[in-house]
């Protein structure tokens, strides 16, 4: 399944979206915080959380340039985790471990649950000495590549 993002979703909209949301809240003396937009949600297609912006803009407290990076980042680094995880499982446990590991901090970062949980579910496996199934890690490589394509498009949206 593709995932596509509306050309008029990029960080900018999202931020300033964020912080006149913010602006409202403290006006009316909320406490609470106020479910993602309208706006938000009609700008995103298809948005079952591959990556969790509206997360990372409150883990970044907003910051565009620092998400940009992370994102970037994550792209640059990880982008053939799940090939190199296949590799490392049948000679290097431990360095399997460690790469499982990191997808798992960093997806936990971006907001990534479905990523974060097969990372999470594949890293205790390999704790509890157990063999991780092909299908898992068939689902390991289908979700990365789901979301290194969705990071992708949120840069891509950028130039839009």
């Amino acid at each position: 399944m593709r995932v596509k993002i509306a050309c008029r979703t990029n960080l900018s909209i999202l931020v300033k979206k964020r912080k006149e949301k913010k602006r409202k809240e403290k006006e009316k003396e909320k406490t609470e915080l106020s479910s993602v937009t309208a706006f938000e949600r009609s700008t995103i297609v298809n948005s079952s959380p591959v990556l969790d912006i509206e997360k990372m803009l409150d883990s970044m407290s907003g910051d565009e340039d620092a998400i940009r990076t992370l994102l970037e980042v994550f792209i640059k680094e990880h982008k053939d985790d799940a090939e190199k995880f296949r590799v490392q499982l049948k000679s290097e446990k431990q360095s399997a471990q460690r790469i499982v590991h990191s997808l798992k901090g960093v997806s936990g970062s971006l907001g990534a649950m479905p990523l974060y949980g097969i990372a999470r579910d594949i890293e205790y496996a390999l704790k509890s000495g157990e063999q991780v199934s092909e299908d898992l890690i068939n689902q390991l490589s289908h979700t990365l590549e789901q979301s290194i394509t969705f990071a992708q498009q949120v840069l891509d949206n950028e130039n839009c």
